[in-house]
């Protein structure tokens, strides 16, 4: 515990983390890609990972990540290798990586239009699917 609240401070002394940019390619939109990647970025603690995760016209999802490396790292590979349970990643791109950088977005940034908690993948509200 207290080796965990050293990293802590050591973060909030600077306030700088860690970023890159991704975009992931396949079939990853319609698939409650967005909603499952802001689940896993809600189980690091202390809301360590942010960013965000837009659709493009093209039926890629790209955005930016922020945090400690090693948990960018972990969400690296989730973007690689896991994605959402009806995803199928062909590929993903991982580009502009920082060091020490300022946060640039706290939380989770998207552009669907209905809530989060509503995915084909978790939600019990049929009447949207």
């Amino acid at each position: 515990m207290a080796d965990n609240n050293n990293v802590r401070k050591r973060v909030a002394a600077n306030g700088k983390v860690n970023s890159f940019e991704y975009e992931v390619f396949g079939k990853v939109q319609k698939v409650g890609f967005r909603v499952m990647m802001n689940k896993k970025m809600k189980e690091f603690k202390n809301n360590d990972v942010s960013g965000s995760a837009i659709n493009t016209k093209e039926g890629t999802v790209k955005g930016i990540m922020f945090g400690n490396e090693e948990n960018l790292e972990e969400m690296k590979n989730w973007l690689k290798n896991v994605g959402s349970p009806r995803s199928r990643i062909d590929k993903c791109e991982i580009k502009n990586i920082q060091k020490q950088v300022e946060r640039g977005i706290v939380g989770f940034k998207h552009n669907r239009k209905i809530p989060l908690c509503c995915s084909p993948d978790n939600c019990t509200c049929s009447i949207l699917w």
